[in-house]
């Protein structure tokens, strides 16, 4: 299982540098997801989740 840490770090590092990226979300339990999503999305980044592929895309 991917470690929630090191995906916020990954995510802070890219919300620095891009104005769109995508985030591995696999094997992430439901809660976890949201709280991750509620991150970028208090950053300012708009959210879009495939389920299907397991990754979350964010983007402004």
């Amino acid at each position: 299982m991917t470690d929630f840490h090191d995906i916020i770090e990954d995510v802070m590092f890219k919300l620095g540098t891009k104005k769109e990226f995508t985030v591995d979300v696999h094997d992430i339990d439901h809660i976890t997801r949201n709280t991750i999503i509620d991150s970028i999305e208090d950053a300012g980044y708009t959210v879009d989740i495939s389920y299907g592929e397991d990754v979350l895309r964010a983007y402004i």
